[in-house]
């Protein structure tokens, strides 16, 4: 009980607005009319450091309604204290968001791509303005919803010459959220973590 009530913390907390930990952008030549942004992304630990956190806001990750999917998937990056890279994967699907991981990568330079055989777990993609909609379990905790961006983050000025026209209360976003033990990335009390957007092979 007191792990779900912490979560649901943290859902409210990533919804109201939290403070930027770490931000990541992937710039790929292969882009759509219109291709995901990261907008922000955020790692923690528990007070306890027996779980990992990690959050990210994206736009664009879905079509035109939560149903309506891309051909994209978002990916945590990890390098524990030992130098041990993994990966967690994200993808929307009919209304839902798909976790997978952590996958350990072999090489810091190898290339991932989506892996659907190690699923961490699934949530219903909270609608704007709803009450949050979690998943927990004895394992993991997920939560996705769409809101509108609280904040600016240094990934705009950077990248987007016009940051300050952006209208944050109409610019919606999709927060995802998970958290998960530590021993599943071998107890790790020293992380760096970055996040992308990859596009799924076909």
């Amino acid at each position: 009980m007191k792990k779900v009530k912490l979560f649901l913390e943290l859902v409210v907390f990533v919804i109201l607005g939290t403070l930027l930990i770490s931000s990541g952008l992937n710039t790929s030549n292969l882009r759509p009319v219109v291709s995901p942004k990261i907008t922000n992304s955020y790692s923690s630990y528990t007070s306890d450091y027996q779980n990992v956190v990690l959050a990210a806001d994206v736009k664009n990750f879905l079509g035109k309604s939560i149903y309506e999917t891309t051909p994209f998937y978002l990916e945590f990056n990890l390098t524990n204290a030992n130098n041990q890279e993994f990966v967690i994967q994200a993808k929307a699907n009919k209304g839902r968001i798909y976790f997978y991981g952590p996958i350990v990568k072999e090489r810091v330079t190898e290339e991932t791509i989506l892996n659907e055989n190690h699923l961490l777990g699934s949530v219903i993609i909270t609608p704007k303005d709803s009450e949050p909609l979690s998943y927990v379990s004895d394992e993991v905790s997920l939560f996705a919803g769409v809101k509108n961006r609280e904040n600016l983050s240094l990934l705009d000025f950077l990248f987007f010459p016009n940051a300050n026209a952006i209208d944050k209360e109409k610019e919606e976003v999709l927060s995802l959220v998970i958290e998960f033990p530590n021993d599943l990335i071998t107890n790790s009390y020293q992380l760096t973590t970055w996040t992308e957007i990859k596009k799924i092979e076909l």
